[in-house]
């Protein structure tokens, strides 16, 4: 998980950050998905590891929360 959550760091600051619309409406949050492999939506596989974090936006930067 260490290495998956310093990727997750590393996306919601380099790509979903800069898509943030300016001037616009501001998402509460911002919420990164990374699995071992794609999946359909919403179809279990058991055999596919998946992690999920919630940021928070503040001063521009991804401010991680804990579920």
């Amino acid at each position: 998980y260490a290495d998956a959550a310093r990727d997750m760091d590393i996306l919601c600051t380099e790509y979903a950050l800069p898509r943030v619309p300016q001037p616009g409406p501001q998402p509460s949050r911002i919420v990164i998905t990374l699995m071992s492999e794609p999946t359909e939506f919403g179809v279990a596989n058991p055999d596919v590891i998946q992690f999920f974090e919630s940021y928070s936006i503040e001063n521009d930067l991804c401010i991680w929360e804990a579920f």
